[in-house]
């Protein structure tokens, strides 16, 4: 990693919270101003926080669990460092003993949580700010088409109002927007968000290059 930080142009972590900067921040500690993190997050807008969680607790539960030898899986070391020493080796164990359901349900609620994006729109709001606060430049986002639709005004917070990082301008604001691949952009201000019917395709947030802030786009 802090090879990487000082010879490449960019990183995609494999798991990243943005309210434990300090487990990178030795390794980002060489990186150059224009080093670029792009973090791949799970985004549902949902009234149960467990429910949309689901998802990404049962795949952290084979990753964490099963993804490597009982010895060096890197998922498992990499929970451990971020604070969740003694759930990680747990969920490897019962991975490893057969029982992948209570493996999966052994991945902590919390840990779920900061890595991704989830809950009702003032929610996940409100925690990208956190987000906005990191040296993470980019977020990948995997959401649904009908989520998708939602995240430009998530991004820039409601048509007028002020943003995850106090933005104020309203939505006329003439700022560059990020778009990639087909399908029905909607402009939003400052960001930008484009859906594929029928499909479901990862969004990309990233900041604009020019203020700092969090813009929206489908990928290809």
């Amino acid at each position: 990693m802090t090879q990487t930080a000082e010879i490449a142009d960019g990183w995609i972590p494999l798991y990243y919270s943005p309210y434990r900067p300090e487990v990178y921040a030795d390794q980002l500690a060489g990186a150059g101003p224009d080093f670029q993190i792009a973090v791949n997050v799970a985004l549902r807008v949902a009234d149960d926080i467990e429910e949309a969680l689901y998802p990404t607790k049962a795949s952290l539960g084979f990753y964490i669990g099963g993804m490597g030898a009982k010895g060096q899986n890197y998922h498992t070391k990499l929970m451990a460092r971020m604070g969740y020493e003694e759930e990680a080796y747990r969920i490897q164990d019962l991975f490893f003993d057969g029982k992948r359901d209570e493996a999966i349900a052994a991945v902590p609620t919390d840990f779920a949580d900061e890595i991704s994006l989830v809950g009702s729109v003032e929610r996940i709001r409100d925690r990208l700010q956190a987000w906005e606060d990191s040296p993470v430049t980019m977020l990948n986002v995997s959401a649904s088409p009908f989520d998708l639709g939602q995240i430009a005004e998530i991004v820039k917070g409601g048509a007028g109002g002020p943003g995850p990082a106090g933005d104020t301008r309203s939505a006329s604001t003439d700022v560059p927007l990020v778009a990639f691949g087909a399908g029905e952009l909607v402009e939003c201000g400052h960001a930008a968000a484009a859906t594929q019917m029928g499909r479901e395709r990862p969004a990309r947030v990233g900041r604009d290059g020019h203020d700092g802030h969090l813009d929206a786009g489908v990928a290809r």
